[in-house]
């Protein structure tokens, strides 16, 4: 059975995706990178995967915490924001696809093997989705076990202006 999701609400209009674009590792997952420092030491292959990336921008600091041998794949549902994070990657020094290589894929349906990622993870994408549980279940199943999966989220029905 094949379930039909909604669509990122927000969408991926430049503005949006320009918006972005300050976020890093530091202000973005600092909760993240001494888990990350931590498993580099035990294993300095560690693979990454980084959902909805969007501008690149936290996926690009992200993959600078794993050089020399580390990798982060980092994926998103539209197709329009990959070259301007590509872009980003290059230019913080990045060899894409070396050290960084980004991916069209839905994070309903995640075209990787079972246990393949030594970490997952996400900022703030669960918050735009109509099915989170769903999501959270397909990270879980590309994650090693004794993996990590790191979310940063905010509750967008919370929010008042």
């Amino acid at each position: 059975i094949t379930i039909q999701h909604t669509a990122y609400a927000i969408g991926h209009a430049p503005s949006q995706t320009k918006h972005h674009e300050w976020r890093t590792a530091a202000n973005s997952a600092p909760h993240l990178l001494p888990h990350l420092q931590k498993a580099l030491v035990s294993n300095p292959n560690l693979k990454l995967l980084d959902i909805g990336y969007s501008p690149g921008t936290i996926s690009a600091s992200l993959a600078q915490h794993l050089l020399p041998s580390g990798h982060i794949l980092a994926t998103d549902i539209a197709n329009n924001v990959l070259e301007r994070a590509k872009e980003h990657a290059i230019s913080q020094g990045l060899s894409v696809p070396e050290n960084i290589s980004f991916q069209k894929a839905s994070v309903y349906e995640l075209p990787f093997s079972d246990n393949e990622f030594d970490i997952v993870h996400d900022h703030q994408v669960l918050c735009h989705l109509d099915d989170p549980v769903a999501a959270v279940k397909e990270m879980l199943r590309v994650c090693k076990s004794g993996g990590l999966i790191s979310l940063r989220e905010s509750d967008m029905k919370m929010w008042c202006f």
